[in-house]
């Protein structure tokens, strides 16, 4: 149970799984024999400094023009194609003639929205087909090594997955209660390294930049993009849909083992794998934070300052304490869930504890989620 300070409100789960599924796939595959049909939007040329050179005109002298070395070019890279489907949907996709590439919201593409989408595994065979019909191989956990020379046997060719994200919407009962829920949870740091949110008009980032994940919640309403139906709209209007989403990255995925499909096709305790990882890192969640019978088991000056803080006062600015010790106080009460650096909304203080759960939900009956 998830307890906060947004109007004195106490945010829990009822359950603690629902819908996860798929809202990025950044993935790849190598295929050594090659032979595959060339897809790209032209190239990328990298040169060194000493690449551009004068063209002097042997009869007068005179630097006509300046022009490159191509022998000096540093690299070569091959754009990606954007893909595009209906509805203004796109994808990134490359090859070379031996390496398959695609990155984008694979469950988005060809869709009018993205409120629910698939599961891992059915999203990599969704981007399968989508390769398929530009001529490319699916993406695939085997061996394309047989009748290879020993020496091309080192290449990694199962299909590697390098972004993978994540999501769950949560209903909160009104627009109202979803923002305050947002609110609530601007002052929660991640588990791991107590790290504090980032904040935007209609939602949170935690971790936002890092190399291996980051995560967000934000008001699902306001991120549908123009053509959402007026049923999918005023579902999420009325339901008050926030969603909280995770990105995790190819260091993350490497270190965790979820880098090939077979990993993402497994369970633990009954439970797919997209649910087992997204679990992990919606514990911000359900932080155990503070209600106002709590506040009793801070101890001695520390309560006091959580108490005057959660009143709507401002210990951190007015209680004239030096500065080394209102640093103190706040670091010892994030550890509670209270921040008291955060600004205190005080006209939205209540004295009584009004709850507001989020529940996880599932595709009703009238949504299709085509694969």
């Amino acid at each position: 149970m998830l307890v906060t300070r947004t109007e004195t409100a106490k945010i829990g789960q009822k359950h603690p799984h629902g819908e996860v599924f798929c809202d990025w796939l950044s993935i790849y595959q190598e295929h050594p024999a090659g032979g595959l049909p060339v897809i790209n939007d032209g190239y990328v040329v990298k040169f060194g400094a000493d690449a551009l050179r004068e063209w002097i005109d042997p009869e007068t002298g005179e630097v006509v023009r300046a022009v490159f070395d191509a022998t000096k070019a540093e690299f070569t890279t091959q754009r990606k194609i954007e893909h595009e489907g209906s509805y203004e949907s796109r994808l990134s996709i490359r090859c070379d003639g031996y390496r398959v590439e695609l990155s984008g919201n694979v469950g988005r593409f060809d869709r009018p929205d993205n409120l629910f989408g698939l599961g891992v595994v059915e999203t990599v065979e969704k981007a399968s087909r989508i390769v398929s019909a530009l001529g490319l191989p699916w993406f695939s956990d085997v061996d394309a090594t047989a009748g290879l020379a020993h020496s091309q046997t080192h290449l990694r060719t199962n299909a590697v997955i390098t972004r993978v994200d994540l999501t769950q919407n949560y209903a909160t009962g009104s627009k109202e209660a979803a923002y305050k829920v947002i609110q609530s949870m601007a002052g929660t740091p991640t588990a791991r390294g107590g790290v504090m949110p980032k904040a935007y008009p209609h939602g949170l980032t935690w971790n936002e930049g890092s190399r291996r994940h980051y995560q967000k919640l934000y008001y699902k309403a306001e991120s549908l993009g123009q053509w959402a139906s007026p049923d999918v709209v005023e579902y999420c209007r009325n339901n008050g849909i926030v969603r909280f989403e995770v990105s995790i990255k190819a260091r993350e995925l490497a270190d965790r083992g979820l880098q090939s499909v077979t990993a993402w096709a497994r369970h633990e305790k009954g439970q797919k794998m997209e649910n087992v990882i997204f679990g992990h890192f919606a514990k911000v969640l359900d932080r155990e934070q503070v209600s106002m019978a709590e506040i009793h088991g801070i101890p001695g000056k520390l309560g006091m300052v959580a108490q005057a803080y959660l009143d709507g006062r401002d210990p951190y600015r007015t209680s004239g304490a030096a500065d080394k010790t209102r640093r103190t106080w706040r670091k010892q009460l994030r550890a509670f869930g209270i921040d008291i650096a955060a600004p205190m909304n005080v006209q939205h203080l209540a004295r009584t504890v009004r709850t507001v759960e989020l529940v996880p939900v599932h595709a009703p009956d009238w949504y299709q989620v085509a694969a």
